[in-house]
């Protein structure tokens, strides 16, 4: 004789009745772990799609129940898309209403002519050489030498260099 289903269905319907309430309690609680383990890391993932200014978005995501964090994402990127929609086209009908302003070659807004020009497109070594051989701007009778005007130039090109003032001839 052997013991399969039917036969403890027939010979024992209470302890067949028991595993079958057992079996379904254990499996609705492994089923409401699961779910919620699953629910909570797709919570998370929509708010890592969050970017700033998509709160109200995310926040009906987060509780649906079916949006995944990449179709957060998407849904945040076209909130963008439609909000900045118009933004520019505004930028550029504000900029053609503003006067036009001439460029200058120089921060300093004087006009360097094409040897001054030169000159500045090469390296701050070699740029200060050539005013050093020149004696531009009386370089030599500030720095003892080259070297010297060319740590200053660096320093002043690098922003640690405050003149105070001319000096008075």
């Amino acid at each position: 004789m052997a013991i399969d289903k039917q036969f403890l269905e027939a010979n024992h319907a209470d302890l067949v009745g028991m595993f079958r309430t057992e079996g379904k309690e254990q499996g609705l609680e492994e089923g409401r772990r699961a779910g919620a383990e699953a629910e909570r890391a797709r919570i998370q993932a929509v708010e890592a799609a969050a970017l700033p200014g998509c709160e109200d978005v995310i926040k009906g995501l987060k509780f649906d129940g079916k949006t995944t964090g990449a179709e957060a994402a998407q849904q945040c990127i076209a909130h963008y898309k439609a909000q900045n929609a118009g933004a520019l086209a505004a930028l550029k009908s504000d900029a053609a209403a503003l006067p036009k302003v001439p460029a200058t070659p120089s921060a300093s807004g004087e006009q360097l002519d094409a040897a001054a020009a030169e000159e500045a497109k090469l390296p701050l070594e070699e740029r200060c050489k050539a005013r050093w051989d020149r004696n531009a701007g009386q370089c030599r009778d500030e720095f003892p030498n080259v070297d010297a005007y060319t740590a200053f130039e660096r320093a002043n090109a690098a922003g640690r260099v405050k003149v105070l003032g001319k000096r008075a001839a």
